[in-house]
């Protein structure tokens, strides 16, 4: 028996978007990740030798890699939300075979709608889980930021 779906074609089970969620924050999450670890270690080395001899450190370079990370996280999510609303697949949905469309007439978002689904995904996701664990129990299977943005993930056909 096939599960519920629209009239553009079969929601995306769950699985298959945690997949791509997984898959999309390595990418978005990894190198902004990393930058903004070595600053803070840089960070919290000087503080600690501060603390220890007295004697005063130049922090600058470790504020500047943190900084760093944070626009490039910014960066990667504006893009990759960019591509997701224009062509409807980010990396980790082209990998798991769904996309996001319009929920009213199944074509793609926009480019400006995909930033802000991303935006909503991971400012939700990071907040509450509950935003990222609807679809198990929404009827038109949608996360809240597809709800705010109107939109629906399907399996391609």
């Amino acid at each position: 028996m096939p599960g519920p779906s629209s009239p553009f074609g079969a929601y995306a089970g769950w699985g298959a978007r945690l997949g791509a969620y997984i898959i999309d924050s390595l990418i978005v999450g990894v190198i902004p990740g990393v930058l903004y670890i070595i600053g803070a270690s840089k960070l919290v080395s000087a503080v600690l030798k501060n603390t220890k001899d007295g004697t005063q450190i130049n922090v600058g370079s470790a504020i500047t890699f943190m900084v760093i990370g944070i626009v490039v996280l910014l960066a990667l999510l504006l893009l990759l939300g960019w591509r997701e609303g224009v062509t409807g697949r980010s990396p980790g949905k082209a990998a798991l075979h769904i996309r996001v469309v319009n929920l009213y007439d199944g074509g793609p978002s926009g480019g400006g709608l995909g930033m802000g689904r991303w935006l909503c995904r991971y400012t939700f996701n990071g907040i509450l889980l509950l935003g990222f664990l609807w679809p198990l129990w929404d009827e038109q299977k949608q996360s809240w930021a597809d709800k705010i943005c109107n939109t629906i993930v399907l399996k391609d056909a």
